[in-house]
């Protein structure tokens, strides 16, 4: 076997080694526990022949939803950061809720009527063995779709800090080298 086919970089991919930083969310983005990479598919074409079905590479890409995992702090910040955006979204008692979504947006520079104030840029940092920026991975125009429960309860004996999940979804990733 020739030289040429063996890998270079021997270090294998840590669970540990990542960062992620939501723009509209920082303080999601500080106690982040856990992120995936979501998974990525492209559809099938199936054409029938007399003898069996052949099947073609589509054309249309499909990302799963982007899931977060993060430890709520004390004073509920970001389970309420997340919270307030669905709400905003959502208005599910008035307009207003939008129009305060969109006063607190950092998106100050968007256009009347884009959805740039209901999306929000975020970016995983892949981090190598030597925890060094690897890779990024780019998610654009991010919007949540789902927040977990908080569950309390007294029965436990010793402390166990709440976490939540936040389930998003996004126009698409990309992913670059470093």
């Amino acid at each position: 076997m020739s030289e040429a086919t063996q890998p270079t970089n021997l270090n294998y991919l840590s669970q540990l080694g990542f960062r992620f930083a939501l723009e509209k969310l920082p303080s999601v983005s500080y106690f982040c526990q856990a992120v995936a990479i979501p998974a990525i598919s492209i559809n099938s074409v199936d054409t029938p022949t007399p003898f069996t079905v052949i099947p073609h590479a589509g054309s249309r890409l499909t990302f799963e939803p982007l899931n977060v995992r993060f430890r709520v702090d004390e004073d509920l910040k970001n389970y309420l950061e997340i919270y307030d955006w669905l709400v905003g979204v959502s208005r599910p008692d008035s307009f207003q809720q939008t129009r305060d979504l969109v006063a607190a947006s950092h998106a100050f520079n968007a256009r009347p009527g884009s959805t740039m104030h209901i999306v929000s840029d975020a970016t995983l940092f892949v981090l190598n063995s030597n925890k060094k920026v690897k890779f990024h991975v780019f998610f654009e125009e991010l919007f949540p779709v789902s927040l977990s429960e908080l569950m309390f309860e007294s029965m436990s004996s010793d402390v166990q800090y709440l976490e939540a999940t936040a389930q998003f979804r996004y126009r698409k990733y990309s992913i670059e080298a470093n």
